[in-house]
């Protein structure tokens, strides 16, 4: 689906991984899941689009119980390490706020990395598999 951003009717998707620090499976909860899954449609409403415009929006989410991947659609003026650092940093605090023992099970939410990629070619489980293996260090 495309969104005419500032008169530029261009599809500026991207697939987009992130991990839980130290690969804890801590969505095999089905709780904190569902939480998140509502966690990120509130950050969407609440960043996303603002009263200048639509800066991103979140096309597709699936959850698994140690990553995250997205496909988010964005303004290329507001950038697309703009959206993952607010859904990123949203979603930590949100995480912790429903779920306090998190605070002492992991000293942040996410790592530091997220593999991004445009939409035209989607990555293989493999190559996610790799990046997953590269985040335990």
């Amino acid at each position: 689906m495309s969104k005419d951003f500032l008169n530029q009717a261009e599809d500026n998707r991207t697939e987009i991984v992130f991990c839980v620090k130290f690969n804890r499976k801590i969505f095999a909860d089905q709780r904190l899941k569902d939480f998140l899954r509502e966690a990120f449609i509130e950050i969407e409403r609440e960043f996303g689009k603002t009263p200048e415009g639509v800066n991103f929006f979140i096309e597709d989410v699936e959850i698994f119980s140690n990553y995250v991947r997205m496909v988010v659609c964005y303004n290329p003026l507001f950038g697309v390490h703009n959206a993952v650092r607010k859904i990123k940093r949203q979603s930590a605090k949100k995480l912790k706020d429903f779920d306090p023992s998190l605070m002492s099970r992991l000293p942040a939410i996410w790592t530091n990395q997220t593999k991004f990629k445009t939409i035209g070619v989607m990555s293989t489980e493999k190559e996610i598999e790799d990046y997953i293996e590269a985040q335990t260090v």
